[in-house]
């Protein structure tokens, strides 16, 4: 008999539902990004708490990771300490 995911994580100790849930956001977070992880992101879970780190192009792109990271169910709070290498353009500019 076959286990479904949920009955999986259900028995899973707090390590395995941490690393279960940094896989699952790192498929959204590739899926936000047009179907690839972008190189130098690493995605850390403690305790279901999520911390992004790296470096993006740009601010839209490191949003749009910080907003992937936080789709998957049983997260409690993503931090997002990405670097961008364009610096964000002034407002009125």
């Amino acid at each position: 008999m076959m286990q479904t995911e949920n009955q999986a994580s259900a028995w899973a100790s707090p390590d395995e539902e941490d690393e279960l849930l940094r896989e699952r956001i790192g498929t959204c977070i590739a899926e936000a990004c047009g179907g690839d992880m972008p190189d130098g992101v690493a995605v850390h879970v403690v305790d279901r708490q999520v911390t992004i780190t790296g470096r993006v192009e740009d601010m839209d792109i490191a949003r749009r990771i910080g907003q992937a990271a936080a789709t998957p169910p049983g997260i409690l709070g993503v931090t997002n300490l990405l670097a961008t290498r364009v610096p964000p353009q002034a407002q009125g500019s």
